[in-house]
């Protein structure tokens, strides 16, 4: 899985490093809760204002990499049905090939080689484009769309809503839209 641009493999420390991350996801909501208790101790202690505590709370809640980490693989199977479902509904069927596939979300954008959360997969393919050219087209997506990121695999272009917002899926979907055209 290391390769592209790299010559060397990855350095030793940060391989064992990053090898304990498929334990330390299970943890993480977990070590979120008691992050979230610690700060209202603190409140509780007169340490952090109330507002202080709320916003570090809070905050532990929106960042987006802790909380689709802690997404579980059935809540991303749905969101990827829907999706799945909302784009047969407007394309020709014989002009695409749509399915919903167990998988896995590679983590740290390849950085972690090793390192997989269970997910579902939407995977794509269409007559017209292959896996390539259809990804190409949508990095590439026409003004005021989106461009998207996607990986390809089997020869089929694949989407983990994982790393998709959910108030972002409508983008997605338009930006779909408009590749497959």
């Amino acid at each position: 899985m290391w390769g592209g641009r790299f010559d060397e493999p990855p350095d030793r420390e940060f391989y064992a490093f990053q090898r304990s991350f498929g334990f330390d996801a299970v943890l993480l909501p977990q070590e979120i809760a008691a992050s979230q208790a610690w700060a209202g101790a603190l409140v509780g202690a007169r340490i952090l204002t109330a507002a202080e505590g709320e916003a570090i709370r809070g905050a532990l809640d929106e960042i987006p990499t802790l909380r689709m980490i802690r997404l579980g693989a059935a809540e991303i199977e749905r969101r990827s049905r829907a999706f799945s479902a909302a784009v047969a509904g407007r394309v020709p069927a014989n002009e695409l090939e749509i399915e919903v596939v167990p998988g896995h979300s590679v983590v740290g954008g390849g950085s972690t080689p090793d390192q997989h959360l269970p997910t579902y997969l939407v995977r794509l393919s269409t007559l017209r484009y292959s896996a390539g050219e259809l990804e190409a087209r949508l990095r590439q997506t026409a003004a005021g769309l989106t461009p998207v990121i996607a990986r390809i695999e089997n020869d089929r272009l694949v989407l983990d809503l994982r790393t998709v917002d959910p108030g972002e899926e409508s983008a997605l979907l338009e930006a779909v839209f408009a590749a497959i055209r």
